[in-house]
């Protein structure tokens, strides 16, 4: 059984990610976005003040080195992907 709600962490934070993904997640009990990557840690603080997003991280090594975080979503772009799930899966 999962806990409620499920802690994410959300490696890429681009435009698509706060225009449809941050929004929608927001409305849903299921899921708690503990942290979100983004290189300019700046751009990063002021998305995670206006989803009230505890934490913020630069790299992808922070974010899928913090213990809280259940499950992440991965957000970057296309040609990221793969090395992207690769490096989740060596956390699992």
């Amino acid at each position: 059984m999962l806990k409620q709600p499920i802690k994410l962490g959300i490696l890429g934070c681009g435009s698509f990610v706060q225009r449809r993904i941050l929004p929608i997640l927001k409305t849903l009990s299921s899921f708690s976005v503990i942290a979100i990557q983004k290189r300019n840690s700046q751009e990063a603080k002021q998305i995670a003040l206006k989803y009230n997003i505890p934490k913020t991280v630069s790299t992808r090594e922070e974010l899928l080195n913090l213990n809280e975080i259940e499950t992440v979503l991965v957000a970057t772009t296309n040609h990221m992907h793969e090395d992207d799930v690769l490096a989740c899966a060596k956390y699992s």
